[in-house]
């Protein structure tokens, strides 16, 4: 991924070409990306179709020279990933379909696949603003008791801050998440169906379904950590696992979660287990939590009792929580670290920081009058054909001072963003702070903590590496993911890719 896109400009995925493409929305010009330039410069094949001229995207008469630029030996060339195709089964003719219509017509050619080993070697330490881019069958009670059956107390309690007491920002923001989402109602099929975003949801769950079955074996042990109301219980189901435990912040989530395992048969015969903890403050093997399994119900224990328990840890849409200070990073990872057997996986989808920063940059500029009637930035909008915005992201002002105007040496905790989705013209879905994890420090931290990175891609990219895989494909109309005209919308899209996929292992030794 690429670190100087120029100010008004940023990067966007063809969904006809399934290509890069830069994109300036105030001019609508259009240039391909190719990773072999350097940043902002792209390229024009001759009407002869064998020679081609080189241009800086922001002065394409100024700049035209036919001598190949060499990207600055400080940020070598990396390949990209394989472009996703596009989702429709026939052409789009959205009313919000005009980039795509305008898009270049020939991309950049020869390109490769990633190296498989390319995570291998430590990875240099620079700025963190720098972007790179079926059922259980097993009972309930075997013969071995599962991890929670003694009601183990420790001398380390956990008990949950009161709203009142919490004075730290960054605890404020946790007990916040946790409040909303307690609070937050179940809602039946057809007021799901209603959301501006319901393709857009059914995508998302559709991505990790796809990440569980690709990066998940049968019968593994499970901790799914932000389990929630345990929305993903039944995808980790159909992939026939032999225990399931989940972690929740939010107490109201996690008995909504108890009472969808009693009132499904199969959840309700298989071995799982629900943990009220904030896997940033405390530790599954040492802290008393309340705890729930079908036996025992709701209970105060230690949640594990021997280390290395699960053959896969899953955090979906909730990893970016765990990078507002470096304690709560650090903690996290040592968790993971010690809960995840040898060559056990971790898998997310989180916010994609390059992404977000792409679009910031390409906001630059744009103003508003706030309540006071002051001028101020403008936040990140994506709107859709009606102007709604549908989604919005507002940087705190410090968090956007550092990314563009910090110094290379800024650690990279706490890049805090107030994120607002709407689900209609009524009804925000979601509206709460949330952290950037910038990629080279989420890299640093995964070598530092004994992992190797397995997969980090933009869900665009991911999508369209997936979606012609035959079991895949039948899913996407199983889980209602595609409209009438057999896609999604380009707000939807473009939402969809602000986040990424990740997976990475821990390492046998």
């Amino acid at each position: 991924m690429m670190t100087d896109v120029p100010a008004g400009w940023e990067v966007m995925t063809s969904r006809s070409k399934g290509l890069d493409y830069y994109f300036n929305k105030k001019t609508g010009k259009q240039y391909w990306v190719d990773k072999e330039l350097p940043v902002g410069w792209s390229y024009v094949v001759e009407a002869d179709r064998t020679t081609k001229y080189y241009f800086h995207i922001t002065d394409e008469a100024g700049t035209k020279t036919y001598d190949k630029p060499t990207v600055p030996s400080r940020e070598p060339a990396t390949e990209p990933a394989p472009p996703p195709p596009k989702i429709q089964t026939s052409q789009r003719r959205g009313s919000n379909s005009l980039q795509d219509l305008l898009s270049p017509v020939n991309g950049p050619a020869d390109k490769h696949d990633q190296s498989d080993n390319e995570e291998d070697a430590t990875p240099p330490k620079r700025s963190h603003y720098d972007e790179d881019t079926s059922s259980a069958k097993r009972p309930r009670y075997n013969s071995s008791p599962p991890p929670v059956q003694r009601p183990i107390e420790s001398s380390r309690r956990y008990d949950p801050v009161k709203d009142e007491a919490v004075k730290d920002e960054s605890t404020t923001d946790q007990h916040q998440t946790a409040h909303f989402y307690s609070k937050l109602q179940r809602k039946s099929t057809g007021e799901r169906a209603d959301s501006l975003l319901y393709h857009m949801r059914c995508l998302n769950n559709w991505v990790k379904s796809v990440l569980i079955q690709e990066y998940s074996q049968k019968q593994s042990r499970v901790l799914d950590l932000a389990c929630g109301k345990g929305g993903d219980m039944n995808k980790w189901l159909r992939n026939d696992f032999q225990m399931y435990m989940g972690v929740d912040i939010a107490l109201g989530s996690l008995e909504d979660a108890a009472e969808r395992i009693q009132k499904n048969l199969q959840l309700s015969r298989s071995d799982m287990h629900l943990v009220h903890g904030d896997l940033g403050e405390v530790s599954l093997l040492k802290d008393t939590l309340d705890c729930w399994n079908i036996r025992s119900q709701w209970h105060r224990a230690v949640p594990l009792d021997r280390p290395h328990s699960f053959d896969v840890v899953s955090m979906q849409f909730a990893f970016h929580y765990m990078f507002c200070d470096e304690a709560r990073a650090d903690l996290f990872f040592r968790t993971l670290q010690s809960t995840l057997r040898p060559g056990g996986m971790f898998i997310a989808t989180t916010v994609d920081a390059n992404r977000i920063i792409q679009k910031l940059l390409a906001s630059v500029g744009d103003v508003e009058t706030n309540e006071n009637g002051e001028t101020v930035p403008a936040p990140i909008r994506i709107v859709d054909a009606k102007d709604r915005a549908l989604c919005t992201v507002r940087m705190d002002p410090s968090t956007r001072e550092r990314i563009l105007n910090g110094s290379g040496d800024d650690p990279g905790f706490g890049l805090r963003y107030m994120f607002t989705l709407s689900d209609n013209d009524e009804e925000e879905a979601v509206n709460l702070p949330e952290y950037l994890i910038p990629t080279s420090l989420l890299r640093q931290l995964i070598h530092d903590h004994g992992f190797d990175l397995v997969l980090q891609e933009n869900f665009q990219t991911f999508i369209g590496q997936n979606k012609d895989i035959h079991s895949h494909r039948n899913l996407l109309s199983k889980m209602n993911v595609l409209n009438f005209q057999g896609t999604i919308s380009d707000v939807e899209w473009d939402i969809a890719g602000l986040y990424q996929v990740l997976a990475f292992k821990k390492r046998m030794s």
